[in-house]
């Protein structure tokens, strides 16, 4: 049997067969009465020897797999995938839009936190803000950590880093959620969409570019391609696209 880089693809050698393969070489050239028992020194050599060789076979069956999208892991798919001009997706954390209550003229530095009640999920304040007359500002806060941390309307009310005159805080609507990092089967699928896309018409291209952009999950596109609005109210020669994300 061949081994090795074959038409067929890569074919790698096992353990076993390697371990065979050097008994019968040293049979061959030293002694045929030569013995390979597991608890003899001649069989613990082969057996080490035969695993570190297997591993080198595993590594370039590893390097060969490497070369190909449907196989290919990590910093190797990362690198399959630039090539398209698609990069991973990396983790980004949710966001909110708070309402901080106080005494008017209170500064909110940076980076103050509030959490979610129930869950204890930190969010803090992206940039300074003073509380104005009216008693109350709506700020951008960010979650702590990454993912897909929720923060339902009603829910971040607690003050986890006072500051004086900053009396309450509130999110009027949920949290946008973020995400974990692209996994290898997300980052494949997007390639391959972004792939057909380049090779199809203007509907399909516009849906793949409407994925691409942050926070966007998922996208439907609707197309009208008549000379007169259709039923929906959509104009003639025009696309409309509902985003969840």
């Amino acid at each position: 049997m061949s081994y090795g880089l074959m038409p067929e693809g890569f074919v790698s050698k096992t353990m076993e067969e390697i371990r065979q393969e050097l008994i019968d070489q040293l049979r061959a050239r030293i002694s045929p009465s030569l013995s390979f028992e597991a608890d003899s020194i001649l069989g613990h050599i082969v057996g080490i020897v035969s695993e570190y060789v297997a591993r080198a076979w595993e590594q370039m069956q590893a390097v060969y797999r490497s070369m190909y999208p449907d196989s290919a892991v990590g910093d190797a798919l990362d690198g399959i995938a630039a090539i398209t001009g698609v990069t991973r997706l990396p983790a980004t954390p949710s966001r909110v839009i708070a309402t901080v209550s106080g005494v008017p003229g209170t500064v909110l530095p940076a980076g103050r936190v509030a959490s979610v009640e129930g869950t204890g999920a930190r969010f803090r304040t992206v940039e300074e803000v003073t509380i104005p007359e009216v008693g109350s500002i709506r700020v951008e806060m960010v979650a702590e950590d990454t993912g897909p941390i929720p923060a339902p309307a009603g829910t971040l009310t607690q003050i986890e880093t006072p500051v004086v005159g900053w009396e309450s805080v509130i999110n009027l609507e949920d949290a946008i959620l973020g995400r974990n990092r692209e996994t290898d089967e997300e980052l494949r699928a997007r390639r391959e969409a972004t792939l057909r896309a380049v090779g199809s018409g203007t509907f399909e291209s516009l849906r793949a570019a409407l994925l691409l952009l942050p926070g966007v999950q998922q996208v439907r596109l609707f197309e009208n391609t008549s000379m007169e609005t259709d039923a929906t109210g959509l104009p003639p020669k025009s696309f409309e696209a509902v985003i969840q994300g």
